[in-house]
């Protein structure tokens, strides 16, 4: 124990500083106690405070008395028996109204483009019943993957086949409604596909038009806006060009994957 000796101070001051602190320290956890138990040692103290100051204490000894019931319940502590989980520090409403909790769909859809010339061209299709413009889209299918689904999606609702990409480029949502106006929200992942030809005959022929359209074009006949966000972006990063191909460098050296 020599050496720990050694390192204490040898001045008697250090030690009555020291135990100065620890009573201030004290008093404080005694009076913060006091405090959240509702107890008037805390309030009287101030209120001597700010009469000391000048000012009124009505409104704060006042103020501190309408909060008691709520100071009460920040001594409740799980660690002495209860819990303090579902507590709030302004009553409860009864019968409020509780969030339901929303079911979320998952689709898979193709974004069908092709270069011609110098220009990056969408197809977009309509929907049967509503007759808006969309790209191929659908639910998971079992035994494909989502690109596989994507790609099988455009080859039934357009007639196309090509090339679809392993990334997604993003995703946007939309509201599915069904029949009956039972509605559900729904997350649309959405995959490159590079068309290669086109079917004479597929399973949706004549139930939908089919457009190939300039992006920009494409993009502001879709209502969803993080669609056309998608379409817009996607048209710039792959027309042709010095500063497409330097957009195409970077996304190839920032995320991965073929500039």
């Amino acid at each position: 124990m020599r050496w720990f000796q050694a390192l204490l101070p040898r001045e008697d001051s250090f030690f009555d500083h020291f135990v100065a602190h620890a009573r201030v320290l004290v008093k404080g956890a005694e009076a913060l106690r006091d405090l959240l138990n509702g107890g008037g040692a805390v309030t009287a103290a101030c209120e001597e405070i700010f009469r000391r100051r000048g000012r009124g204490a009505a409104h704060l000894g006042g103020a501190m008395g309408r909060r008691a019931r709520h100071r009460r319940r920040l001594g409740d502590h799980h660690a002495d028996g209860g819990t303090d989980r579902g507590r709030a520090l302004r009553p409860r409403r009864p019968g409020a109204p509780v969030k339901p909790f929303k079911l979320t769909g998952i689709q898979y859809a193709a974004l069908p483009y092709r270069l011609h010339g110098r220009q990056v061209q969408i197809m977009l299709i309509t929907s049967r019943r509503t007759r808006r413009w969309i790209i191929p889209k659908g639910w998971p299918m079992e035994g494909l993957s989502p690109q596989e689904a994507a790609a099988r999606e455009a080859a039934e609702e357009a007639g196309i086949v090509g090339q679809v990409a392993d990334r997604p480029i993003g995703s946007y949502r939309y509201v599915k409604r069904f029949k009956g106006e039972r509605a559900l929200p729904v997350q649309v992942i959405v995959f490159p596909f590079r068309v290669e030809d086109q079917m004479p005959a597929f399973r949706e022929q004549g139930q939908r038009t089919l457009r190939w359209l300039r992006y920009d074009e494409a993009a502001s006949r879709i209502a969803e806006p993080s669609l056309r966000r998608l379409i817009r972006d996607f048209g710039v990063m792959h027309r042709p060009g010095l500063i497409a191909r330097g957009l195409r460098a970077y996304r190839a050296w920032r995320f991965g994957g073929p500039a």
